[in-house]
């Protein structure tokens, strides 16, 4: 299951606990140091493509979490996601636009 949550400013208690439920957390490197999220489970978003290709070869039972900053949908994030056949849950945030 993926499920990609919007940023902005502080993460809230919902996120934290998602992130600390989560086999992997995909996310810049700021957003990962930020939430103490261990090596091991994470995934850093460098070129969002590579980032795919690594979400796509986890097993279907892998519980994902995808930190965007700001609104996941309006920057894009999720529907990267559903280019490559992967249909994420969405937490948004509020969006400066």
């Amino acid at each position: 299951m993926i499920t990609v949550h919007g940023l902005l400013g502080a993460p809230d208690v919902v996120l934290r606990a998602a992130v600390a439920a989560a086999d992997w957390v995909v996310a810049g490197r700021r957003h990962l140091d930020a939430l103490g999220v261990p090596e091991a489970n994470r995934i850093t978003l460098g070129a969002l493509h590579g980032a795919m290709d690594r979400i796509e070869q986890l097993p279907q039972t892998s519980r994902i979490v995808v930190i965007a900053s700001g609104d996941p949908l309006f920057f894009g994030v999720v529907r990267a996601l559903r280019d490559h056949g992967l249909r994420p849950g969405v937490v948004p945030a509020v969006s400066s636009v």
